[in-house]
């Protein structure tokens, strides 16, 4: 069941990015430019929107994983889902209102991609596993982020003007505000917990 929901997921995203590449229209257009009120669709559409299909591949695995993960480790299936809608929220408002809405060149920074969520899933599965003491999940969280390596904490530093670092650092804070409003209600599955502290006599 947690596998199904990430792959529908996935799935929807490459529906997504399929009708957009057989329509006359380019949909990317609507992508999320900060600063900027015909900008401001982009706060929700941003994730359903990919520059190329290895972009989306990529995208597609780390989503994969996290989603999986946290379907997997919390009983109640339906709080990951209120979670990735708040990830896509605080961090779309926060990029539209700090994000760049230009190039190192000049140009008009569209910030499309669901790196932003992905990064924010990260952020908020390893936080939540510190609040609920859910040893698996920290674990899994600790294997994500040994896995992708330098490529995760590379993606936050501002190194080429036309990726969407800054996305990524909303995406990442936007993980940890959901994890903070969110934790209390989750129920994790009947996994191991961190060991509690003995009483001092």
């Amino acid at each position: 069941m947690a596998v199904s929901r990430a792959i529908s997921f996935v799935i929807f995203l490459w529906v997504a990015f399929l009708v957009n590449a057989a329509s006359p229209l380019d949909f990317r257009a609507f992508g999320l430019v900060p600063s900027d009120p015909w900008g401001l669709p982009g706060i929700i559409l941003m994730p359903f929107l990919h520059g190329s299909a290895s972009h989306l591949f990529y995208n597609s695995i780390s989503l994969l994983v996290m989603l999986s993960i946290l379907y997997g480790c919390i009983s109640n299936p339906d709080r990951v889902s209120v979670a990735c809608l708040r990830i896509i929220l605080i961090s779309g408002v926060s990029l539209w209102i700090l994000g760049r809405s230009t190039t190192a060149d000049g140009l008009t920074m569209v910030h499309i991609g669901a790196s932003g969520l992905a990064y924010g899933l990260v952020s908020f599965a390893f936080c939540c596993s510190i609040w609920t003491r859910n040893l698996s999940l920290f674990l899994a969280s600790l294997f994500v982020l040994a896995y992708t390596g330098l490529s995760l904490f590379g993606g936050l530093l501002p190194n080429d003007s036309h990726i969407s670092w800054d996305g990524h650092i909303a995406g990442a804070f936007a993980g940890v505000i959901a994890a903070s409003i969110d934790h209390k209600d989750l129920t994790c599955s009947a996994h191991p917990e961190f060991p509690s502290e003995s009483p001092k006599s």
